[in-house]
């Protein structure tokens, strides 16, 4: 028998609590609280992803994708861990 799971998670830019999709959430690298390339990618909840991509687009830079199952349960066999 298979079931569905989700990650609860908090956004790393404002700290709410989400649900989400450990391998389609959008994510950003952070380190010690700050975005940092070198740092260990955090989940962002939806709205933080989509101000992010605001952001991005005015400086010319490309959106990071947000996938319609980013933050919809997945089935247990997909759990990356």
């Amino acid at each position: 028998m298979s079931g569905y799971a989700f990650v609860i998670a908090s956004c790393c830019s404002c700290g709410v609590m989400i649900c989400c999709n450990p391998n389609t959430v959008p994510s950003i690298r952070m380190l010690n609280g700050k975005p940092d390339e070198s740092g260990s990618r955090e989940p962002l909840c939806r709205g933080c992803a989509e101000a992010l991509n605001v952001a991005k687009v005015k400086a010319g830079l490309d959106a990071v994708p947000i996938r319609p199952d980013a933050y919809d349960a997945i089935p247990e066999e997909e759990l990356p861990f």
